[in-house]
């Protein structure tokens, strides 16, 4: 049996969390190399003397490992502008992976292998949640709910996302930023701090739409959960539904990025009857898809 080494940093890969980078670990042959701080860890791979026949490392955040004779693909997820670290280990890489057409038709050189296999989201968990009502809601039933997840940055455009909640009184929105931001409007409902899968899944649940104002998303894995709890979702022409949008899912925001735009797609939404779900189980956004693009990529990579 093959020796792959799952290869990220400790932020990205937070234990008692499961992100992508842990579902990896499904397959067959894997083991966990994740967890050292990115300063640290090209150096801590270097040094490790087990036996290793292919690496799959995050192409950002941390230098090229030097592993000779060692086979490594590297995951692109985020775009720096032609960052000479990531363009440094996407070049020196046996295979580089884009998360998304979107993040891969950001990069000028052409890499001679490679492939675009979106992250895969356990559509086993993120579902509806059958006569799902949450109790702080029983007297504000007929009131209805945005969600919205990202930091307070200009990636997420998060300030756009406060004007349209100032805009919107009579709307409640669910904020959850990692990072501990707060939106201070009474209207907003604040996770600072972040929220784990069982909590997000209830939260989606709860919500009437998701919305996602980011002007550059590379692919924007919240709103694939949302819309696999057949939440519809509002966004704009990047990330997955630059490529992937179905009528279906909600409204895509082709035109400028403005309150009124938003609004105008939020009206749409709420007297609208949108289902994504059934959609989304036929896109590459599961994990079922997910994990077997990456099998068969993972065997290729180790016969090359």
């Amino acid at each position: 049996m093959s020796n792959i080494w799952i290869v990220n940093d400790l932020l990205t890969c937070i234990p008692g969390t499961k992100t992508f980078w842990h579902m990896l670990l499904e397959i067959e042959g894997t083991v966990d190399k994740t967890g050292t701080p990115f300063n640290r860890l090209a150096e801590a791979i270097e040094n490790d003397s087990g036996e290793c026949d292919l690496i799959i490392r995050n192409g950002t955040f941390f230098p090229r490992i030097h592993k000779y004779f060692t086979k490594q693909i590297a995951l692109i997820q985020d775009y720096y502008g032609n960052d000479y670290q990531q363009l440094e280990v996407a070049c020196h890489a046996d295979h580089v992976v884009f998360n998304s057409k979107f993040t891969k038709d950001k990069f000028t050189p052409e890499f001679p292998r490679f492939s675009t296999i979106p992250i895969g989201v356990n559509q086993n968990l993120f579902k509806p949640m059958a006569n799902f009502r949450p109790a702080n809601d029983i007297f504000e039933r007929f009131k209805r709910t945005g969600i919205f997840v990202g930091d307070y940055n200009a990636t997420k455009n998060t300030r756009l996302f406060e004007e349209i909640a100032r805009e919107h009184s009579n709307i409640d929105f669910i904020y959850i930023s990692k990072a501990r931001n707060q939106i201070n409007l009474p209207n907003v409902r604040n996770y600072p701090g972040g929220v784990d899968e069982q909590g997000m899944l209830k939260l989606y649940n709860e919500a009437d739409f998701c919305i996602m104002c980011s002007p550059l998303e590379t692919l924007h894995l919240t709103t694939v959960e949302a819309a696999l709890c057949n939440v519809p979702v509002i966004g704009t022409n990047t990330g997955w539904l630059a490529n992937y949008f179905d009528s279906s899912v909600g409204v895509r925001i082709d035109g400028k990025l403005s309150v009124e735009n938003f609004s105008n797609a939020i009206h749409e939404v709420l007297k609208s009857n949108y289902s994504p779900r059934e959609y989304m189980l036929t896109t590459p956004f599961t994990w079922d898809s997910c994990k077997s693009s990456w099998e068969k990529l993972i065997e290729e990579t180790l016969n090359a």
